[in-house]
Order: structure tokens, then sequence, then C-alpha cells
């Protein structure tokens, strides 16, 4: 596997300027399925997001892979021009 990565991110309600993070990712199993539920429940509410959660968890053991976290450790951030 090759860590290198770019996250670029492009307000275009706003027409604002982008933000790219340019480092090195990693994969982190350990707390995954937590910030799935976390992020679920933040934008769908509490009942439907934990449903959602349960179903995205349940999707990657059937497929045997598991939720994961990528984590980039930046090493250059630029914000503007991209």
């Amino acid at each position: 596997m090759r860590p290198r990565s770019v996250l670029t991110v492009v307000d275009s309600v706003g027409y604002g300027t982008p933000l790219m993070v340019r480092g090195t990712a990693e994969l982190v199993e350990e707390g995954a399925a937590e910030a799935t539920v976390r992020m679920a429940t933040r934008y769908e509410g509490e009942e439907r997001g934990k449903r959602v959660a349960a179903e995205l968890i349940a999707y990657a053991q059937g497929i045997g892979r598991p939720r994961v976290i990528i984590r980039i450790t930046p090493e250059r951030i630029r914000h503007g021009e991209a």
C-alpha cells in the first residue's frame, strides 16, 4: 500500500476557496464502528442514524471488510487556488 494521500474539499455552495491536505494516510479499524454510529446519528437523527449505521456495519462484515477510519497525518495544508 502506498500511504501518500491528498484530500481536497471544495465548497460548491458558497463558492469558497478549496482546501487541500497532503500527507500520509493510515487505515484504523479501532473505533470505526463507533464513529459510524456517531456520524450517522448526527446527520440522520437518533433513530434512523442507528439503523443506517447498523446496516453499514453489517454490510462491511458481510463482504469481509471492516469499517475503517482513514487518518491523515498532514505534511502540507493549502487553502486557496488548487
